[in-house]
Order: structure tokens, then sequence, then C-alpha cells
């Protein structure tokens, strides 16, 4: 039996999905994750599941810096404790 007749026999037998019983949504706040930083970025040609970031790049990052109407906003432990809570 060749591999992809195997593979085909395999997801017959699965059973199908199930909704999920939950999401876990995670983000950055403003001005923390700009594209081009150092440890990636997604932009809308990355930003599929299973991607790949988009490349460091120096430039890019500069200018999405520079665009920035505010200074970047961290948030402190109390915070975060209140977002926690929600």
């Amino acid at each position: 039996m060749n591999q992809s007749r195997a593979r085909q026999e395999a997801a017959a037998h699965q059973p199908p999905m199930t909704d999920p019983l939950a999401y876990f949504l995670t983000w950055h706040t403003y001005g923390t994750w700009l594209q081009g930083q150092s440890s990636g970025s997604v932009d809308h040609s990355h930003r599929e599941y299973g991607r790949e970031f988009v490349r460091p790049n120096a430039p890019r990052h500069t200018a999405h810096a520079s665009r920035m109407s505010t200074d970047a906003v961290t948030l402190n432990e109390p915070m975060r404790l209140v977002i926690q809570d929600r």
C-alpha cells in the first residue's frame, strides 16, 4: 500500500473535530510589538497560523516607531492584575 493511500484510509477513520471549548487570546499593548523588530513580527502576508514571522528589519522598525503618536504602553503589576481578573 502506498503512503498516500494509507493516509487516505487513516483520514477516513478520524473522528470529526469538535468545536473548541475555549479560545486563548493574547495581544500586545500599543507600541510594544512593532513590525521589523528583532524578535519577529506579523504583517498581512505573515498572519496565517504556522507561517514564519516577518524577519527583523531595522529600517522598518524605525519607520513604525517614528509613526507612533504616543509612547509605548506598558502595564505595571496592578494594571496586569485588573486585566487578568476580567
